[in-house]
């Protein structure tokens, strides 16, 4: 009976334990994607505001390739905000190559709708995972 208890601990402790290393890697990630979108976010609004329409759309699509890198593996919920931010971020890149006139607040409302986008799907897919983790903590394939 005290070896069932010991093992019973260990394997608690253990699966406590892949899961806050889990939830870890993926913070590690969102932080990357979030970086690399405000690289671009940043870059696309200096262009924009040098009037550089050419290079602030290049930037705006670097940020939707971004954007739709994280749609792979999104949730349902977060798949539609993903997928919402993308249409926005497409037709700003549209919008800045062919001349139509955006201001400055639209450009960083685009953007900024995007990365929360990209924050909440984070949250919702380490959400899902550690409820996974929870429901079945003999898999150890997270």
């Amino acid at each position: 009976m005290k070896f069932l208890s010991i093992v019973l601990v260990f394997s608690i402790f253990m699966t406590l334990t892949f899961m806050t290393i889990n939830a870890f890697a993926q913070t590690q990630i969102t932080s990357t994607k979030i970086n690399a979108f405000e690289k671009c976010s940043n870059k696309a609004s200096e262009s924009f505001l040098r009037n550089d329409t050419k290079l602030a759309s290049e930037e705006t699509r670097k940020a939707l390739e971004v954007v739709k890198k994280d749609a792979l593996n999104a949730t349902v919920e977060g798949g539609k905000l993903l997928n919402e931010s993308m249409e926005g971020l497409e037709k700003l890149a549209q919008d800045l190559e062919t001349g139509v006139s955006i201001s400055e607040e639209k450009l960083k409302e685009v953007f900024i709708g995007a990365r929360n986008a990209i924050i909440k799907n984070r949250h919702y897919v380490t959400i899902e995972r550690l409820y996974r983790q929870a429901s079945n903590p003999t898999d150890v394939h997270y």
